[in-house]
């Protein structure tokens, strides 16, 4: 049997201790186990609580009727590539391609190029495909990020390298020596050499033993050694190439064929 309600309401509105009780006999079957009333103790905490639940339903309603819906199992494929394309633009993708033009890192080190075109070709294909700019964002920064260390650690061995080598011709070698070594590394590449390595190496006969601008052309200390070795050789008609010796040898392209294989392609080595 209900209780009367008002009997548990006092005169300035607070709850007697059966005011709960009392309520909810009078909401039928799948309420009586509540406790969500036990500690409402006045008309003012009931009202609140009516008040902000229907807050809450307003804006549980709105949120639905703004909501992507995720396609059901019978949708069509035009609904499916609709709902991916909301999707993509409730996340971040703009459409616009200015908005993935990234532009060159700040911190690009000298000596490491700048791919433009690359960088527009994966612009493109990040607008093309939905992408949030947010998210090709970080996958830009990282991508330059892991290019970058690279390169530097790149360099670094290449340094080490170069230092090492350098020491061990300067360690075995007087200053003039050096210098006849670079000098006759010259005439080897002047006499048998690339228009391209031609090109590179003008001016080197006056410093010849300026292993650093060398390197910077794309002639190591090794390849430096080796060639004035040939070179001294050929100048004495001790070196063979095949059945002929330096004083007879010509530059055919028998021989600069071996030359090439020998030689690296000429890029900086750091």
């Amino acid at each position: 049997m209900s209780e009367q309600i008002m009997e548990h309401i006092g005169e300035d509105g607070a709850f007697t201790d059966g005011f709960a009780k009392a309520t909810i006999s009078h909401l039928g079957e799948g309420y009586q186990d509540s406790k969500s009333l036990d500690d409402v103790h006045n008309i003012g905490a009931l009202a609140k609580i009516a008040i902000d639940s229907r807050r809450a339903n307003t804006k549980l309603t709105e949120a639905a009727a703004t909501a992507i819906q995720r396609p059901g199992e019978t949708a069509t494929d035009e609904e499916k590539t609709t709902y991916k394309k909301m999707l993509r633009t409730e996340l971040g993708a703009t459409g616009k391609i200015e908005d993935y033009s990234f532009g060159k890192p700040l911190n690009l080190p000298e000596g490491l190029p700048w791919n433009e075109e690359g960088a527009k070709k994966w612009a493109q294909y990040f607008c093309d495909k939905g992408v949030p700019v947010e998210m090709a964002r970080e996958l830009v920064a990282a991508v330059h990020a892991e290019t970058i260390e690279t390169f530097n650690k790149n360099q670094q061995t290449n340094k080490e390298d170069f230092d090492k080598a350098v020491k061990e011709i300067t360690d075995k070698n007087q200053p003039d020596a050096i210098k006849e070594m670079g000098r006759l590394a010259f005439k080897y590449l002047d006499t048998w050499g690339s228009n391209e390595a031609k090109e590179a190496i003008k001016g080197m006969y006056e410093m010849p033993e300026n292993f650093e601008e060398w390197n910077k052309r794309g002639v190591p200390p090794a390849q430096i050694e080796h060639m004035a070795r040939v070179a001294k050789g050929m100048q004495s008609g001790t070196t063979k190439v095949g059945d002929k010796t330096g004083g007879k040898m010509d530059a055919d392209a028998n021989f600069v064929a071996m030359v090439n294989a020998k030689s690296p392609a000429l890029q900086p080595a750091g």
